[in-house]
């Protein structure tokens, strides 16, 4: 997040660009930025998988110390959506 706070305040300070390109370039950044789990997480269950794997929430390392038999099974779900 902090991150994302810094791209936006760069942006806004940017004199080289005109106020409208400044809003517009912002509000696109935003719209893009709401979409990301890492800024939001609508965390239902259909999405569930998305959220945990395919997007990074958790990786295959944060397995690490759970049963063999859950981790191949979280693997083996995951191979298979």
């Amino acid at each position: 997040m902090q991150t994302r706070l810094a791209v936006y305040r760069q942006l806004l300070s940017d004199d080289t660009m005109l106020l409208s390109e400044r809003f517009w370039k912002l509000n696109q950044l935003l719209k893009e930025d709401k979409q990301k789990t890492g800024v939001q997480v609508v965390a239902s269950r259909s999405k569930l998988d998305q959220i945990l794997l395919y997007e990074g929430a958790i990786t295959k390392e944060d397995l690490t110390g759970f049963s063999d038999e859950l981790v191949a099974q979280v693997l083996a779900f995951f191979k298979s959506s």
